[in-house]
């Protein structure tokens, strides 16, 4: 893209032409919808459902492709096709443009390449009004996947989409327009990621890992003698009396690491993650193969929005997570001044706390 191409949509978007003619249709538009046999006011909403009603207007009002092309300058369709663009520019904040002279190009000649594959936006009069993302937001719609460096933002000519109904079949409808501004790359990010954590929180690794830990907690925790019966209630407060089983149980962060795989520390490292469960809601999850990381806890991924991402968050992901091992093991690292109580902090940031 280039600021010549952004000249080039400034100058469209504001083009007198296209004013007096968005001024035409504003005025026009409580007679050519409001007066016809599907005036409900609920149904002129500037929204999805209310294409379906257009769709059905313009379909009863012409008999055939030759009879709109007969009568696209009527007052029916012109208003139709206005109507048409402002709920793709309420909806996806998309805004009209067209060319500044009357049969000159529709935009489709330009380097932008906006009109490509994006369903009836070649209109055959070639001057008529289009919507299209702004040029500002360009870069919230990567290219296609081809390779190739054409725009890759939405843009729908609405007279084209009202003729392409008598041409294109049962099959296409108004509301079909509004699919383009689904921003592919992102929501299959979020589902891969969503797909990725159902997964770790439920695999064979990981249920094995969680058995064996239930099973040896009685003795490795219950019956070590550090505590008084009804310490290990899961409470905030028993992570203080955990936190005294292990700096007991190993003088160094070596000694501790070469211990990691035994059982005290492996149900040590359960009872932390389970005192976050039980706590704030958290989820076990781990990578299923073997060999692929400790388990850790997490706020599961529905509640993202409880935890807005910091601005400077590359992840984007702003829910607190805990690796018990890993804080087990920082007890030796961090000083006297790092307690495990410590890491239930994070959760207080919590729009539901």
């Amino acid at each position: 893209m280039t600021d010549h191409q952004q000249l080039k949509e400034q100058e469209r978007a504001g083009d007198p032409r296209l004013t007096a003619w968005l001024d035409e249709q504003r005025a026009a538009f409580p007679e050519a919808l409001g007066s016809s046999p599907y005036d409900l006011p609920r149904r002129w909403k500037f929204d999805g459902p209310s294409l379906d009603h257009l769709e059905q207007l313009v379909l009863r009002s012409f008999g055939s492709r030759e009879d709109f092309e007969e009568n696209k300058g009527t007052a029916l369709v012109q208003v139709a096709a206005w109507y048409l663009g402002e709920v793709h520019n309420q909806l996806y904040g998309t805004q009209w443009q067209c060319a500044p002279e009357p049969g000159t190009d529709s935009g489709a000649d330009d380097d932008s390449g906006a009109c490509a594959d994006t369903g009836a936006c070649a209109d055959a009069d070639s001057g008529a009004p289009y919507v299209i993302i702004p040029y500002e937001r360009i870069e919230d719609f990567p290219p296609p996947a081809d390779g190739s460096d054409r725009d890759g933002r939405p843009r729908c000519s609405p007279l084209g989409e009202l003729s392409a109904l008598f041409t294109d079949g049962p099959g296409r409808h108004l509301r079909d327009t509004l699919d383009r501004y689904e921003e592919p790359d992102e929501p299959r990010e979020e589902e891969e990621q969503e797909a990725r954590e159902r997964e770790y929180a439920d695999n064979p690794r990981l249920a094995a890992w969680l058995d064996a830990q239930r099973a040896a907690f009685p003795e490795a925790l219950c019956a070590s003698g550090d505590a008084s019966p009804g310490t290990w209630d899961f409470g905030a407060s028993s992570l203080d009396h955990l936190e005294q089983l292990i700096l007991r149980g190993f003088t160094t962060y070596e000694d501790f690491e070469e211990n990691k795989g035994t059982a005290s520390v492996q149900v040590a490292a359960w009872y932390l993650g389970e005192v976050h469960n039980r706590l704030h809601g958290t989820q076990w999850q781990c990578a299923p193969e073997p060999d692929s990381g400790a388990p850790y806890v997490i706020i599961p991924y529905e509640r993202m929005d409880e935890y807005p991402p910091a601005d400077d968050d590359p992840a984007q992901d702003g829910r607190p997570m805990c690796t018990p091992t890993g804080e087990l093991s920082a007890l030796f690292l961090r000083g006297p001044g790092n307690h495990l109580r410590d890491t239930l902090a994070p959760y207080s940031r919590g729009s539901a706390q």
